[in-house]
């Protein structure tokens, strides 16, 4: 799987630790400043992006599905993550990702080419069980705890502000 870096870039990503590392999400810090995770997959994996001025959207195999009572897909707007006169305050949520089976996708993780990894055991993540929250944190805040279930792990990355935490939980 080919990662798209430039200079500047920070990546991060959860993987899953058997007989190698398999990347079950990745997440890329622009240098610009944009902000994306991705699900790896075919080329329509699902993916949120989290623009500098605060646009949004997420994508799945198919846009614009109802999922959980939730629309999955849609665009919208929030806070700047550079406007100085608009300080970033609190959490926004990227997204949050289902149903993973990491080493049949085939997305092995070089850890050299990463800032930070979060690392799993196998069986915590599956196509029914686990669920992974991609959210942006004000630095000195922690994030807010809207997961579907209970924190299995959690891993916040202060390199760049606002912070970045992933979460891994279950959601049974």
């Amino acid at each position: 799987m080919q990662l798209s870096v430039r200079p500047g870039d920070h990546l991060y990503a959860i993987v899953v630790e058997d007989g190698g590392l398999w990347l079950a999400v990745w997440v890329r810090r622009a240098a610009r400043g944009d902000v994306y995770a991705i699900k790896p997959g075919d080329p329509r994996a699902p993916h949120a992006t989290y623009h500098v001025d605060g646009r949004r959207h997420m994508r799945g195999e198919r846009n614009n599905v109802w999922r959980d009572g939730r629309l999955f897909g849609r665009d919208d707007r929030r806070q700047s993550l550079t406007d100085p006169s608009r300080p970033f305050r609190g959490v926004e949520t990227l997204g949050s990702f289902y149903g993973f089976a990491p080493k049949t996708v085939g997305a092995q993780c070089d850890p050299s080419r990463f800032t930070g990894l979060l690392r799993l055991p196998p069986g915590i993540l599956g196509p029914r069980n686990g669920g992974i929250a991609v959210d942006l944190v004000e630095p000195g805040n922690s994030p807010m705890g809207h997961y579907d279930g209970h924190v299995i792990r959690q891993e916040v990355f202060r390199e760049v502000a606002p912070w970045l935490a992933l979460t891994v939980f279950d959601n049974v």
